[in-house]
């Protein structure tokens, strides 16, 4: 499985925000999202399939908030580009992934539902 760099997190970034100013925070947390991409957050346990994975990425951009904005997209492009670079075709709209990412934020979804639905979407 190809994960996520922290240079890409930096590339993806610049996609959201070409002027976007790189800053030692930023890749910090870039850095820290990148550890732990292969474990189920807050926890050792490694991440039991790639929609764990994906969704280990969101959830650490969400809470960590490498950007001053627009991390919530961030998230839904970092899913994009992991699960593509993965060789999965993981196409839903932009709309439903970030609404999907809301809810993530809210406290009102949980890892095994939001996990499920990647796999629904990948099959």
């Amino acid at each position: 499985m190809r994960r996520l760099t922290v240079n890409d997190l930096k590339n993806l970034s610049k996609l959201i925000d070409p002027k976007i100013q790189n800053n030692q925070t930023m890749f910090e947390c870039f850095a820290q999202i990148c550890d732990n991409y292969d474990k189920v957050p807050l926890t050792e346990i490694e991440c039991p399939s790639i929609s764990w994975n994906a969704f280990t990425y969101a959830f650490y951009i969400v809470n960590l908030r490498p950007l001053k904005t627009q991390n919530e997209l961030l998230a839904a492009i970092a899913i994009y580009s992991f699960l593509n670079v993965n060789g999965y075709d993981f196409d839903p709209s932009l709309q439903d992934l970030l609404a999907h990412i809301d809810l993530l934020k809210s406290d009102q979804y949980f890892a095994h539902e939001f996990c499920s639905w990647i796999e629904l979407e990948i099959m």
